[in-house]
């Protein structure tokens, strides 16, 4: 796989075990595992390990604002997460794109 390729793999498992499990339990084993690669891989592309969550935050914010409803909502629960933790990423959003992620996180969504 071209490098490319892989870190937009591991960033979309990244985003969706975030969605599973919550952001702030979000691990390094558990995208390996998940990915289905090594942790040493994973620690290739970002070390350290909150450059990796960062970017996560970041492909929640770029899909809270896609058109796609079932896109928006799984990354607006992520935003929603970050907001609460105070993510700078989360709260440098687009203003439309936090409110998404705060209606999803009140149940108004």
């Amino acid at each position: 796989m071209a490098p490319a390729d892989r870190r937009a793999m591991l960033l979309d498992t990244g985003l969706r075990l975030a969605g599973d499990v919550g952001f702030v339990c979000l691990t390094a084993d558990a995208v390996a595992d998940a990915a289905g690669v090594s942790r040493p891989l994973l620690s290739a592309y970002w070390r350290p390990f909150r450059e990796f969550k960062d970017d996560v935050m970041r492909l929640a914010v770029e899909r809270g604002a896609s058109p796609e409803v079932e896109t928006a909502r799984g990354a607006a629960l992520v935003i929603s997460q970050g907001l609460s933790l105070h993510h700078p990423v989360a709260e440098a959003a687009p203003f439309e794109v936090r409110r998404a992620a705060v209606a999803v996180l009140m149940g108004d969504a």
